[in-house]
């Protein structure tokens, strides 16, 4: 699945709907974001 996630007017990272429920993330999931030469990989803590 790709999809696009924006950062808000709050500076917040909007991951849409279909992506947060396709990966099973509900309120609260925390991220470690790891940046890797301009991409990044996501991983559930």
């Amino acid at each position: 699945m790709i999809d696009l996630a924006t950062v808000s007017s709050k500076g917040q990272v909007v991951i849409p709907r279909r992506m947060r429920a396709g990966l099973g993330f509900s309120k609260n999931t925390k991220l470690i974001l790891v940046s890797d030469k301009g991409s990044f990989n996501e991983k559930d803590i």
